[in-house]
């Protein structure tokens, strides 16, 4: 859908949209988006969020008739002073004058009268009727124009005109007090956060009526020449600006915009229903428009952005009028709704409003006259920046939102739907790697810098200038933001901003690729001025280097014990120095960087890897092999960035790093599979006795699989070519798949021989095809995304520490981490192990995994959308099938697994599993939402309250288990009592096969699986370990006795035929099992007439 650059033109007087931008564009994205899934949500949405104005606004029309004849009634009087004007509303009316900040001086020269409004006009979304539910209040404009003869030439000076308005206001507000004020509770608010206009707010005194209406007065058209208040002129002298020359003072452009669009209320109105009368589809598109910069946060508010329904759909109206090429349309006004939706998002991502100022159209005075230091998109026939209430982060922030919704249009495989409008995509945790607060005191601010723009805004301008500044290419995104100003009651006097500490929230997003960067480098010594400029930013910090190349360059060094830590130095040293000492941040980190196990570096994987690529050479260069070696492919999480710690490398049971081996295509293999078995065996002695050959440091021993069918794969070779470090090899065989297949396939063979061949053939595919191709992508993608690699080591630990790793794979956990990145709209691809976090929580919390299956495409175009309804329809089936999901409930398929069982069958949840991740995933994302200063540690707490049956295990039992594991001596079983000598054996320890809890919850689950339902966490960490269990069977649970019951069982009543689980005796049998393993089992009430889960 993006434009191509060569269709775009650029004309002398600014960046113009031609015709082919969006009209070619759009009408593709129409026919994509014929009979979509994607237009049909857009249909039913529409529907949904329709308003009912009668239920919402009651009869609001009979009060706006009503307030125009209170209005009307109002009696104008000549001009008096400021003074008199004062004490004629306050005294007799009790009503405060909300006068713009600074308040006129008693003594200024000029006077204020009152008239009645010269027309009256409602407008906003109650006439075009695109309200929608979800929007934060209902409301009607009512709009009421001054007289002309009210003002003078020179009002558009020193606040003059806003003066004028607000004391008209005032007047208004005091006559409808005095006919409606048993009906109506007045207030006083700013008109979208600008303190120069403020309106009156009318709410029921009827709670049942929920809708407002606010009365704004406007400017007549055509009041002050609109050459006079260009962007660079200076209207608003104040402070110790009035003592600098008028060619030397700098433009108010926010003010002048202001005041600007004071008159053009009424022609926007006109526009805007011009729009709807010639294109029938404007006004959906201006409601898909609205919910989707509502689930982004924005609004017409300065503190909400800028943009909201208002300039969406003026943008989208003027591109229907103008635009193009030659005066002509950009937008055909025959699109449909959802098109226009399309082409408004393209029009928004594809523009860059703050480099270069956007018209819509040629401008008599050129594109330099109207140029702002924020964002511009100029409407040269009302000579208004539609963009003047945004700023420059809210205008990078919305273009990055539309860039990303670009790109999930421009995908129609994937689901487009949810993540553009259900999606609610303003989470500062999902969106941002850090987030601070800084406290704005008026003490420390001079007023009269900030009087245009307020002082909170003004304050946030200078921090978010600082910061993208001093951040450079180290943040992709530095964003600000701050509370919207209350309302107030019309008798009290306006809030002042300077009386009360105020705040501003930074959030900012890094670039991992370059935010640890230790060293700023500046201008050469050369360039004076540059370096001038570098000094006076950096202040102190920065030195004059002489490096390594001869460059002689200012610079600023920088330390830190890790990337975000080094950022945050840069943030709290460069505020202080250009805000003052008030200005430090505090930093809402959650500190999730320090939780759970070390992260591994990339060095780390090199290390395993280099002494792997070591193994292979040698194993290669073996002389006599019978036959050639293809490749060998490892299949661990070592190989693949993703192992846990560094301090695996030093544990004296480091898991084993296994691998593949791949021989060439031979028909020397017999044709049996139980010879293929013993024939791998011998290829493995075979290396194993050439090894030690070529190598006396290198230890090998073979081991055999603890497999269920004589036809699995029996045996592997362990290598310790390095200690503590164990290859274990595995060798695939051609035939052996081959054999499978002809063996589940013979219909003469007996349905249990075929079962068989099928579960090993299943085994085998998993084990030499999907694995070796699994580590081999989430390499690759580890590579790509920094910030990969340590979201899934992070997210595995909220398994372990929920206790449900034993029911989530390692792969699987990997697969929904890429799911995440590949597809994170409607956020940004996660730069930080914090958002890449909370976005997976995210989505576990969103994934309704009974009726969505989970497909990974890794290339966005491997599979196809007839291959995804084939998933889809499966699913179906396992629910049709299997209601209870006792033998399906993940359906995860990817590029190259596309059956959606591989993941889940070795490893794959239960239903009650999947049902408890889901819960927790819940939990912690409402825990992040409504809490923004938190610590991160709350979300990895275990809670052991949730199960009937914990199992507290010892921790000295566990350890001496291990010790007898991992040993290839009896001997050693037994620690010495002196440390210097525990290892002194010379004898490596054995790569543990199975841990002590994996292999005692393996048995547990064997004995009990119809009874009890088992969790538990990381089998490494020992202390405190438990078990959890929650039972299947309530002992309420009554059944009729039969021989042959899958569970232990008791009389239910001694009159009764009927059993129930006996739980004290399973719970003693266990105890049995467990033996010391087991230092206590806590069994919490249940009552009694719960019945089956």
């Amino acid at each position: 859908m993006e434009s191509s650059p060569k269709r775009r033109r650029m004309s002398k007087d600014g960046a113009t949209l031609t015709k082919t931008d969006l009209t070619f564009n759009s009408e593709a994205a129409a026919q994509i988006a014929t009979a979509s899934t994607f237009v049909l949500g857009a249909e039913e949405l529409l529907r949904d969020v329709q308003v009912d104005y009668k239920k919402v606004l009651g009869d609001v029309d009979k009060v706006l008739f009503r307030l125009r004849e209170v209005i009307e009634g109002i009696e104008g009087h000549e001009a008096i002073s400021i003074p008199e004007a004062t004490k004629r509303i306050e005294k007799k009316h009790k009503i405060v004058i909300p006068w713009p900040l600074p308040k006129p001086s008693p003594d200024a020269p000029y006077k204020f009268a009152y008239a009645k409004p010269s027309q009256y006009n409602v407008v906003g979304s109650y006439v075009s009727r695109t309200m929608i539910k979800g929007q934060p209040r209902h409301g009607v404009d009512m709009v009421i124009e001054m007289p002309k003869e009210l003002f003078q030439e020179k009002d558009y000076q020193k606040m003059r005109y806003f003066y004028r308005r607000a004391y008209y206001l005032a007047n208004v507000a005091a006559g409808i007090k005095r006919e409606l004020g048993g009906e109506m509770e007045l207030s006083f608010e700013y008109l979208n956060d600008c303190q120069f206009l403020p309106v009156l707010v009318l709410t029921p005194v009827d709670k049942s009526t929920r809708g407002v209406v606010r009365v704004i007065p406007c400017a007549p058209s055509g009041l002050f020449k609109k050459s006079k208040l260009l962007p660079s002129c200076n209207c608003n002298q104040r402070g110790s600006s009035q003592d600098r020359p008028k060619d030397k003072l700098p433009g108010t452009p926010f003010y002048n915009s202001t005041l600007k669009a004071e008159d053009t209320f009424i022609p926007y109105l006109q526009v805007l229903t011009l729009a709807r009368n010639e294109c029938p589809s404007f006004d959906k598109a201006c409601i898909l428009g609205r919910v989707w910069l509502q689930q982004r946060g924005f609004g017409s508010l300065v503190s909400s952005g800028g943009f909201g329904h208002f300039e969406w759909s003026i943008m989208i109206a003027l591109l229907l009028q103008m635009g193009g090429r030659k005066g002509q349309a950009a937008l055909s006004s025959s699109l449909s709704s959802t098109a226009l939706f399309k082409a408004a998002v393209q029009f928004i991502a594809s523009t860059d409003f703050i480099s270069k100022p956007f018209l819509f159209s040629s401008y008599k005075l050129g594109a330099d006259a109207v140029k702002e230091d924020g964002p511009v998109m100029f409407d040269p026939v009302r000579q208004l920046n539609i963009l003047h209430k945004m700023t420059p982060w809210s205008a990078t922030l919305l273009r990055m939102h539309a860039k990303s919704t670009l790109d999930l249009l421009s995908r129609p495989l994937e689901d487009q739907f949810e993540p553009t409008f259900i999606a609610k995509a303003d989470l500062p945790r999902q969106m941002f790697d850090t987030l601070a607060e800084i406290t704005v005191d008026p003490a420390e601010v001079d007023l009269d810098l900030g009087g245009d723009l307020g002082l909170v805004r003004f304050q946030a301008t200078r921090v978010y200038n600082v910061l993208h500044e001093a951040f450079a290419d180290r943040a992709k995104l530095v964003h600000v933001q701050w509370d919207q100003p209350p309302p107030w009651p019309v008798n009290a006097a306006v809030p002042v901003s300077g009386d009360k500490i105020s705040y501003i929230r930074i959030g900012i997003s890094f670039d991992p690729v370059h935010m640890g960067r230790t060293m700023e480098y500046g201008p050469p010594a050369e360039e004076q001025v540059e370096a001038t400029k570098f000094r006076k930013f950096w202040g102190p910090k920065a030195e004059l280097r002489r490096f390594q190349d001869g460059r002689i360059l200012e610079c600023v060094p920088w330390e830190g014990s890790g990337p975000f830590t080094l950022c945050r130095n840069i943030m709290n040293y460069i505020l202080v120095h250009h805000l003052g000492r008030g200005a430090i941040p505090r930093v809402l980190s959650t500190g999730v960087e320090d939780i759970g196990p070390p992260i591994s570096q990339v060095a780390v994987f090199n290390k395993v890897l280099e002494i792997f690529r070591d193994l292979e050479k040698t194993i290669r260069e073996l002389e006599g092999m019978p036959l050639q070696i293809r490749r060998f492919s490892p299949i661990s999480t070592q190989a693949r960035y993703a192992s846990s710690s560094e301090q695996d490398l030093a544990s004296p049971h480091f898991p084993a790093l296994e691998v593949v081996l791949f021989f060439e295509t031979s028909n020397r293999w017999p044709e049996n599979l139980v010879a293929v078995q013993e024939t791998k065996l011998e290829l493995l002695l075979d290396i194993a006795q050439r090894l030690q050959e070529t190598s006396s440091s290198i230890e090998t021993y073979l081991g055999r699989d603890n497999v269920e069918l004589g036809i699995e794969n029996l045996g592997y070779l362990d290598v310790v070519p390095v200690a503590p470090i164990t290859i274990r090899i595995r060798v695939h065989s051609d035939m052996e798949r081959t054999l499978l297949e002809r063996q589940a396939a013979n219909i003469t063979f007996s349905p249990t021989i075929r079962a068989e061949a099928e579960q090993a053939l299943e085994k085998f595919k998993w084990q030499y095809e999907i694995l070796p191709l699994h580590c081999q992508i989430v390499s690759t993608f580890c590579t790509r995304f920094p910030a990969l690699q340590a979201t899934i080591n992070i997210v595995k630990y909220w398994f372990e520490s929920q206790m449900l790793s034993s029911h989530f794979s390692t792969q699987l956990i990997e697969v929904i981490v890429l799911y995440v990145f590949l597809q994170p709209q409607p956020y940004r691809v996660p730069s930080s192990v914090s958002t890449g976090l909370m976005q997976v929580l995210l989505f576990l919390s969103r994934w309704d995994w009974r009726d969505e299956p989970l497909v990974v495409d890794y290339d966005s175009h491997n599979i196809s959308a007839s291959e995804r309804s084939a998933m889809y329809k499966k699913l179906e089936e396992w629910r049709k099938r299997d209601g209870n999901m006792k033998s399906h409930v993940l359906f995860v398929a990817t590029s190259h697994e596309k059956s959606g069982e591989a993941y889940t069958r070795y490893g794959g949840p239960s239903r009650m599993a999947a049902m408890r991740m889901t819960v927790l995933a819940k939990a912690a994302t409402k825990l992040v939402r409504q809490q923004q200063d938190f610590s991160a540690r709350s979300l990895f707490q275990r809670s052991l309250e949730v199960y009937d049956v914990v199992l507290h295990l010892s921790e000295k039992e566990l350890n001496r288990v291990l010790r007898a594991a991992g040993s290839s001596s009896a001997v050693a079983a037994k620690p010495s009592k002196f440390k210097n000598l525990e290892h002194a054996s010379g004898l490596a320890a054995m790569p543990v096969a199975t841990w002590p809890i994996e292999r005692f919850v393996e048995v547990l689950r064997d004995v009990y699986e119809e009874t009890l339902e088992f969790f538990y966490g990381d089998p490494r960490n020992h202390k405190k370990a438990a078990i959890g269990a929650v039972w299947k069977r309530r002992s309420g649970g009554q059944q009729k006795f039969r021989v042959g019951l899958p569970y232990n069982f008791r009389q239910a009543d001694p009159s009764s035929d009927k059993v129930v689980v006996d739980r004290t005796g399973i719970l003693a049998e266990i105890a049995r099992i467990g033996g010391s393993l087991i230092s206590e089992v806590e069994e919490t009430s249940i009552p009694e007439d719960v019945g089956m889960d």
